[in-house]
Formats: structure tokens, sequence, C-alpha cells
């Protein structure tokens, strides 16, 4: 009786170490093509986590206001990616800070050969995450793995001082 009891312990035992393993293995899959906020949440608990403690600056949130209606983002992320980890999130709970529903944003996971289902041969992407802005239209910049100062704070400098081949009246 015992023998059997230490074998139904064993097995269970070793059935929530398999689950536990099938539950992280999923934080290491690689996401590629057109991705969701949803869709990171409910894989990876970094993407909440990140979201939940990021706290943009009030006071440039209130700058980019008048800016939003305008804008649209391309993002490209790998979920791979530290930096991307690192950034996505933020970029996310600003994005709702400023109002800027999710349809303005196109978000799409690259392997690591920064490689999708998506076609991305005109975008030139050589780092990730790279967040491309969009302001009435057209391409205004980049913040391109790292943000220099935050991702508000380069975001409301590209829209006051565009690069001189895209200056915009707001």
């Amino acid at each position: 009786m015992k023998w059997l009891l230490c074998l139904a312990l064993t097995g269970s035992v070793l059935f929530s170490v398999v689950s536990m393993a099938s539950q992280t293995a999923d934080t290491d899959t690689i996401l590629v093509g057109r991705l969701s906020q949803k869709e990171l949440a409910s894989r990876y608990s970094w993407f909440e986590d990140g979201k939940q403690k990021y706290q943009p600056d009030d006071s440039t949130v209130k700058a980019l206001l008048p800016y939003t209606p305008q804008l649209q983002f391309v993002v490209v992320m790998g979920t791979w990616c530290s930096d991307s980890r690192k950034h996505v999130p933020p970029f996310y709970r600003l994005m709702g800070a400023l109002h800027i529903p999710e349809e303005r944003i196109n978000l799409i996971g690259v392997d690591r050969e920064k490689q999708s289902s998506v076609d991305l041969s005109q975008l030139n992407i050589e780092y990730v995450p790279t967040f491309i802005v969009f302001y009435k239209g057209k391409e205004l910049g980049r913040i391109i793995e790292n943000p220099r100062i935050s991702l508000e704070a380069d975001l409301l400098q590209l829209l006051q001082n565009p690069p001189a081949s895209h200056k915009f009246k707001n």
C-alpha cells in the first residue's frame, strides 16, 4: 500500500512539474506578425507588470494631448527582446494616458532575425523595439531601442522639433 501511495505522490509531483514547465515555456514563445496589447497581456506577465509600473509625466502628457488626434504608430518589437519587454508596456500605458485607440497602433512582432509574417522591407528595421511615429499621415520620426529621455519626452520633442524635412503646423 505504501508503494502505491508513493507512486501516486511521485506522479502528482511529476504532473505539477510538467504543468509548470508548460506554463513557463509560453513566456519563451516568440510571437511574429500582427499583435495586440490583449495578446501580449494574456501571454506574458512582464507586459502587465511593466505597464502598471510606468507613470508617464503628467505635464508632458498634457503637452502631447493637442497632437493626439493626428498621431499613429507602427511598433516593431521582439517578445524575446529585453528592450522590447522594457519599453513596449510603458508605451501602451502612455497611449492610454493620451487616449489613443489601439486601432491607431500597428504592433508587429519579429523573430531574432527581425523577420515577420508581415512585410517589413519598406520599414528598414534594424533594432527593436522601433516606435515609428506618424503625424498627419506622414512618418515624423522614430524612437529606436531606448528613448533618450522617456517615451513621452522623446515623442514631444519629435512633434515640437521635427526633422527639417518633416515640418508640420499643428
